[in-house]
């Protein structure tokens, strides 16, 4: 067992010490960088608050159930396919603009027009990061009825956003 051990890290201390050999212009593929350039620094987003998010999501999703549950019980029932949902929600958290994307036309009336007056209160999403992001996301809600479990099936995700000056 010890040989066994010390074998591996012989072998692998032999594989770093291999030397490569790069022709000229490439980039290196084992690692080594022997052009002696300016590395790039890649910056990255800032982290997002994923639990608040969540549950304004969660929050959103709720109420949206009660006004299906209340109002549209028996078109939920019948209901053969999804319905898509997209909107745009701006930097304060109020919608702006709602897409039906199927079916057409939708069964559910007055839920456009409770999604195009729904507040988030505040940005959809939060970022840890002292510096001000406004930035407007198209949200897509995808929905269903499963008739064997007897419930309704939400989707609720960004689909993408645009940067607001």
């Amino acid at each position: 067992m010890m040989r066994k051990l010390l074998f591996i890290l012989i072998s692998l201390n032999f594989l770093s010490l291999v030397p490569c050999v790069h022709a000229t212009n490439s980039p290196s593929l084992c690692g080594i960088d022997s052009t002696k350039e300016e590395r790039k620094v890649y910056e990255l987003p800032p982290e997002v608050k994923e639990v608040e998010f969540r549950k304004k999501g969660e929050l959103f999703i709720d109420r949206l159930t009660m006004l299906l549950r209340n109002k549209y019980q028996k078109q939920i029932n019948t209901m053969q396919d999804y319905v898509i949902i997209d909107f745009w929600v701006n930097p304060k958290g109020l919608v702006d603009s709602v897409y039906l994307i199927k079916p057409k036309p939708c069964p559910f009336d007055s839920v456009i027009g409770y999604i195009k007056s729904y507040d988030f209160e505040g940005p959809l999403y939060e970022y840890y990061t002292t510096e001000i992001i406004k930035n407007s996301y198209l949200m897509r809600l995808r929905f269903r009825n499963n008739k064997n479990a007897n419930e309704l099936m939400f989707s609720f995700y960004c689909k993408d956003y645009r940067k607001e000056e």
